[in-house]
């Protein structure tokens, strides 16, 4: 008899202690969807994506558990980014359209494209009063020529891209494809 063994995908799961410090000026942070029904009070998670070719891609993910979400903060320049086992990543969009899938990678990697690869640049808002639990609002852009600025949620997407429905937009997309503008919420690391 002969048995062959392949493995295809590890993950790796670990314990991270996030040091509390509320005199920061720039706190870590979860981020929690709101208003697409799929996602709707779910964590984001960077997940690696070796998928795409690039063992440095992760991809955006929504989960219940807070504890396996991502931390995330926010870097000088208002860069999102993400520690994780596997090094920083950061949040960027492609530059071909104004309607681009949302990413993290690495900053060497997005560095040697900077044409196509454009950081997503973050605000964080005061509460709107919309949402339970009075978090700030996120908002994103990336700075080329297209200026995406509107996230959203596009089941589509998920089906054709392997789960992957986090869009980076121009403007809202209410049809074609059919789309849900989501609102990131700001839920502290730290007694959050």
């Amino acid at each position: 008899y002969y048995i062959d063994t392949a493995t295809e995908l590890v993950v790796s799961t670990h314990t991270r202690t996030v040091k509390c410090t509320p005199s920061v000026a720039n706190p870590s942070f979860y981020l929690k969807a709101t208003n697409a029904p799929p996602v709707d009070n779910k964590y984001m998670q960077a997940y690696p994506d070796p998928g795409w070719g690039y063992p440095t891609l992760k991809s955006p993910f929504f989960i219940d558990a807070k504890a396996e979400a991502s931390v995330f903060y926010l870097d000088s320049q208002s860069r999102l980014l993400s520690n994780g086992i596997n090094g920083t990543v950061y949040g960027w969009s492609d530059s071909y359209n104004d309607f681009q899938l949302f990413y993290f990678m690495e900053r060497r990697v997005i560095q040697l494209s900077l044409e196509t690869r454009l950081y997503a640049y973050c605000t964080l808002n005061p509460p709107s009063g919309l949402y339970a639990g009075n978090y700030q609002e996120m908002t994103c852009e990336t700075r080329g020529f297209w200026n995406t600025r509107v996230f959203q949620w596009c089941p589509l997407y998920v089906e054709v891209y392997a789960g992957l429905g986090l869009v980076l937009g121009a403007e809202a997309s209410p049809e074609t494809p059919d789309c849900l503008n989501i609102t990131m919420l700001v839920v502290p690391a730290c007694g959050g």
